[in-house]
């Protein structure tokens, strides 16, 4: 996680924290930060290139035409009718003005942080939309660790209603 996205799962869980708690302060469900301030948040006053990495992760910038994507990502990423998408709010739920502010609702960016634990936890990213080697690695662990056990469940029940099966096997067996 933290070669993913720059900082600890628990530095996350508390920036998220911290940002409710602002909500909450406020009194609103949308808040309009500068850049800055919303790096101060995440790493409660150290300056620290990793937290300004991880805002720019989470960022959806502004960009010329919807349609159009920045470099580094393939039309794939914003069309809405694919699932997993990166240049979506749940994985970027952070929005980047053009002037230096950024729009956070810290609803969303509660929903996006455990959609994106889950998902990079349990393998459900593509391995190529990782940026780092250590999250492509374990996605490929996530996938290979959950399909042999899918593999074993099949392979016990229909072993169970009397069949001959074997397992990990080439396709042309």
């Amino acid at each position: 996680w933290e070669a993913e996205i720059g900082v600890s799962v628990d530095e996350m869980a508390a920036f998220v924290n911290r940002v409710e708690d602002l909500g909450i302060k406020r009194r609103e469900a949308v808040l309009d930060l500068p850049y800055g301030d919303l790096v101060s948040l995440l790493m409660l006053g150290k300056t620290n290139s990793a937290g300004q990495r991880t805002i720019e992760t989470l960022s959806l910038a502004t960009r010329s035409s919807w349609d159009r994507v920045p470099q580094d990502f393939d039309n794939r990423d914003w069309q809405p009718w694919r699932i997993r998408r990166r240049l979506s709010v749940y994985r970027r739920p952070l929005l980047a003005l053009e002037d230096g502010r950024v729009l956070v609702s810290p609803g969303v960016l509660r929903q996006a942080f455990a959609l994106t634990l889950y998902s990079f936890n349990y393998g459900n990213i593509p391995d190529w939309q990782a940026s780092s080697r250590e999250m492509r690695r374990w996605i490929g662990y996530a996938n290979q660790t959950r399909g042999l056990a899918f593999n074993d469940a099949v392979a016990a029940k229909m072993t169970g209603l009397g069949w001959k099966v074997w397992k990990e096997v080439k396709i042309t067996r």
